[in-house]
């Protein structure tokens, strides 16, 4: 839907039967974000006419000032009267049976000169006692936000300066569409209002003068400028007046440039690709919860977002999960990526990675982003870095320069298989799931506008993040009396940056241990320890020898505050 004509006279009907049999079975069976162009009226309107019509008969306004469309916002009709009169001032006269918004204030006449300076008491007074606030109050320059056709209704700004002693500057922010040129000239007779109007006065007249009222122009013999009444109070039979001086409109139509027309190609949303991913550490917090991260884009560059909704009791029941991120870097490798040491540069392997749309670009780095933690993706189970990214057309990159395993997935090196996905790892485009502990399966689908069967992904046993590290450097030494000594050094899920040289937090209540022991025949065993370090006797090994075993097998897991590693792994020679 583009655009809706309407009638003064039914557009609340035509609005009605718009939306009454509106279909909702293409977006999921939820009200979709929709945008609109209401014409109302043919041409321009007068800000009089928009006042009268939202206040009913019981307010007359007549301001002439011409604008060529009004959004009424807010809770009362003071409320858009008080917007508007910032730029487009009236005076409030009540003659009470009808409040009269006066943009030509109605003049009071027969103003005596000899009824000036009346007191109950007979002391003198002044004719007219002025006061002039110090020009440091004003405003030295006034901008005024609208909605600017000449640029498709988008929000333009004009700014008028004043070349006195203000010190300030004032933002006027007008719910209006108006050109540039009438703006701007709206903005300088602000200006030049508000100027005048720090002046203001006083007079003291007799009670005869009950009839002047609040909002009426005021002439005051021998003086040279136009006041308006402000407020009028009766005190012992004498009529006080507050007056504030009163300036014309600026007349002069001033020249503006509307600024250049931001335009967005109008593209297709197209259906939405996300995954769901249980990722180790990206950060230096400390997991407490186990949290799913869904990054989602669209097969179409106009994909924007989509809505989640989330299931933890595989489909008995769903809640919504708020929306997904900025789209992410998605994409799919097409080469499977061999295997190599987590510990060195990957130099001789690469991939080669298709990603959805081509509004989605990968970027090369230096060593020092890399080292800093840039061009980190998810690529299958594994995270790893890359620092060149070479353009090969069709939204095509060749990575390499990669860095094997980060963050403790080098369990995932020999994993990989062509056709895998590949996910840029930036917080912005990851948005959460919160998964309360104990959880087997969060089932998450994604409702975008284009989205006719919404896209659903798995995710079984959440929480890597959770876990302890799987220990590292395990070595088996051969003691002088014919023991083994078996050694491991402790990783850590906190102390990435390794900030003070020292051993890694341990993170976990206690440094705990599972010690599998497995001979190639035979039974295993299992041992649980309090340190890295465990004594395999030589009669054990003499024994599982007579039963004829050959060889051993070590699986090594740390014991963490909500589960085990994954095993560190060592297999020797028991001959």
């Amino acid at each position: 839907i583009e655009r809706i004509s309407l009638c003064a006279c039914c557009r609340h009907a035509c609005l009605q039967r718009l939306f009454e049999n509106f279909q909702l079975a293409e977006y999921g069976n939820r009200i979709p974000t929709l945008s609109f162009e209401v014409i109302a009226d043919e041409g321009d309107v007068s800000v009089g006419t928009i006042l009268s019509s939202l206040a009913g008969p019981r307010v007359v306004a007549d301001s002439p000032a011409q604008i060529q469309g009004f959004a009424a916002n807010g809770d009362s009709v003071r409320g858009v009267a008080e917007t508007l009169a910032g730029l487009f001032p009236f005076a409030v006269r009540d003659n009470g049976d009808t409040l009269h918004l006066d943009a030509m204030p109605v003049s009071f006449e027969g103003l005596a000169g000899n009824d000036l300076g009346a007191t109950h008491d007979d002391k003198a007074m002044p004719r007219i006692a002025r006061e002039r606030h110090s020009e440091a109050t004003l405003p030295a320059t006034i901008s005024v936000a609208h909605y600017e056709p000449a640029r498709d209704y988008q929000q333009g700004l004009q700014r008028v300066r004043d070349g006195g002693g203000g010190r300030r500057a004032l933002r006027i922010d007008m719910p209006i569409t108006l050109d540039a040129a009438r703006v701007k000239s709206y903005a300088m007779s602000t200006l030049h209002r508000l100027r005048a109007e720090r002046t203001t006065a006083k007079i003291r007249l007799p009670w005869r003068y009950l009839d002047l009222a609040a909002g009426r122009r005021i002439i005051v013999p021998g003086d040279r400028a136009d006041w308006l009444v402000s407020g009028v109070t009766l005190d012992r039979m004498v009529v006080e007046a507050d007056l504030t001086q009163y300036a014309a409109a600026f007349g002069q139509v001033l020249a503006s440039d509307p600024g250049r027309n931001v335009a967005q190609a109008d593209v297709a949303h197209g259906p939405t690709v996300f995954h769901l991913l249980d990722l180790p550490p990206l950060d230096d917090a400390v997991a407490v919860a186990p949290r799913v991260a869904v990054a989602a884009a669209g097969q179409s560059p106009g994909w924007r977002r989509a809505s989640l909704i989330v299931s933890l009791d595989d489909g008995a029941s769903w809640q919504e999960a708020g929306d997904t991120a900025s789209p992410a870097m998605i994409g799919t490798v097409e080469t499977k990526l061999p295997t190599a040491d987590a510990l060195l540069f990957d130099e001789s392997n690469g991939m080669d990675v298709a990603l959805l749309n081509d509004s989605l670009q990968l970027h090369s780095c230096s060593a020092e982003a890399l080292s800093a933690g840039a061009n980190a993706a998810m690529v299958g189970n594994e995270l790893l870095q890359f620092r060149s990214a070479e353009p090969l057309g069709n939204n095509r990159y060749r990575l390499s320069g990669l860095l094997r395993g980060r963050r403790g997935t080098e369990w995932a090196i020999g994993s990989h298989l062509a056709g895998e996905r590949f996910i840029l790892a930036e917080r912005e485009a990851f948005s959460h799931v919160d998964v309360p502990p104990g959880v087997g399966l969060v089932r998450v689908m994604a409702v975008g506008i284009a989205d006719v069967v919404p896209p659903e992904q798995r995710l079984e046993r959440p929480g890597q993040a959770l876990l302890p590290l799987s220990p590292a450097h395990v070595k088996a030494r051969d003691l002088a009396n014919g023991d083994t000594e078996i050694s491991w050094v402790r990783r850590s899920r906190n102390g990435w940056r390794w900030l003070d040289g020292t051993d890694a937090p341990l993170v976990e209540e206690t440094e705990r241990y599972l010690v599998t022991l497995g001979p190639n025949t035979g039974l295993a065993q299992t041992i649980e320890r309090s340190e890295p370090r465990l004594i395999y006797t030589a009669s054990a090994r003499a024994a599982a020898r007579a039963s004829g075993a050959e060889r051993l097998q070590l699986d090594i897991c740390q014991i963490g505050n909500f589960g085990m590693s994954r095993p560190a792994t060592m297999t020797f020679s028991l001959v």
